[in-house]
């Protein structure tokens, strides 16, 4: 994954659906978006995952 994907994944999830409505497949291409900016840290990642938080729909506790 590079940035790019990364950043695409995140406008795809954004808004963040409901958790009723995740697949497991769109928990594991979300998580692999905290996975790739954990190693690698970029502030452009910032504000979708805050967004995220701040509507109280990043639900596995990150």
């Amino acid at each position: 994954m590079n940035k790019e994907q990364a950043l695409s994944i995140l406008e795809k999830y954004s808004p963040m659906p409901d958790e009723e409505d995740l697949t497991e497949e769109m928990i594991g291409e979300y998580a692999s978006t905290i996975e790739y900016f954990g190693e690698n840290p970029d502030s452009i990642c910032i504000e979708p995952y805050y967004d995220d938080v701040q509507f109280g729909r990043l639900f596995w506790g990150i």
